[in-house]
């Protein structure tokens, strides 16, 4: 039995016993045989494919009527085709008759951009403006209406608002009139609510302010203080009529200790008051 020669290196491949025979003497050989069709195949299809000059039908001149920009297009238009045509082909891949067609293509689209260029060479250039008909034109724009041709000054006109636009002033008023208007209902709703505690002493009212859960104590219309629970807890305090908690105090049991308390603290508020004389 002939040897074979490995495909890589041509050295003798061993025989085998059985399956089919080897064709690389080794698994490095076949790997190096692998890589070179790979890079052989990337490089084809990398390669411009043979190109034939296009017959003239398969590229339309522009009319009479073009533009510079539509001349100028075709123009590279053509100079891409010729530059495949040459660089990318190959021998025996171009006809003669197509290359020229492509150069007749260029030479017709050059003669029709310089019959353009002379067209618009030829046609007359605006006259120039004078200095003396600017300082006319811009006298006569900045010329208004005088005060003796409408009767009054001319004042600096405002832009009328816009009616799709919302007024923010508006807004604003309108929600602080719905706050007003809340703080009053309120305020009507905690004198109704006010009931008299005699066991506090006589002048002594008191009542929930609504939703809050504070009970205020009022004496002859004025609110001394209230009393709330503590958080967290079922015991309540007393506070004094701007809020605070009574200094000295602690919880209480009952809401009615704490407004006790409250009402104590009121007495001797008073009593520390210097007391003027009445005149006679």
């Amino acid at each position: 039995m002939v040897a074979t020669l490995c495909g890589t290196c041509g050295d003798p491949v061993p025989v085998r016993d059985r399956g089919r025979p080897a064709r690389y003497c080794s698994a490095a050989c076949k790997a190096k045989a692998y890589r070179r069709r790979k890079n052989a195949t990337a490089a084809a299809a990398a390669a411009p494919s043979p190109v034939h000059a296009a017959p003239a039908t398969t590229i339309d001149m522009p009319g009479t009527d073009a533009s510079a920009a539509d001349l100028a297009a075709r123009l590279a238009e053509v100079a891409a085709h010729l530059a495949v045509a040459i660089d990318g082909g190959r021998a025996g891949d171009l006809r003669p008759d197509g290359t020229a067609e492509l150069l007749g293509h260029a030479q017709r689209t050059l003669d029709a951009l310089g019959a353009l260029v002379r067209t618009s060479a030829a046609a007359p250039a605006p006259a120039p403006v004078s200095r003396d008909e600017i300082l006319v034109s811009v006298t006569e724009i900045g010329a208004g209406p005088g005060r003796d041709e409408i009767g009054a000054a001319v004042t600096e006109s405002r832009p009328l608002p816009d009616p799709e636009e919302p007024d923010q002033g508006a807004a604003e008023r309108e929600a602080q009139d719905e706050g007003e208007d809340e703080g009053g209902r309120e305020e009507r709703e905690f004198v109704r609510r006010l009931r008299p505690v005699p066991e506090l002493g006589e002048g002594y009212r008191m009542a929930e302010w609504p939703g809050t859960g504070r009970y205020h104590l009022v004496y002859e219309g004025e609110r001394i203080g209230h009393a709330a629970k503590k958080t967290f807890t079922s015991r309540w305090q007393a506070h004094s009529a701007h809020g605070p908690k009574i200094s000295a105090t602690g919880t209480y049991a009952t809401r009615r200790q704490a407004l006790a308390e409250v009402a104590l603290h009121h007495r001797e508020l008073r009593r520390a008051q210097p007391r003027t004389r009445k005149r006679r």
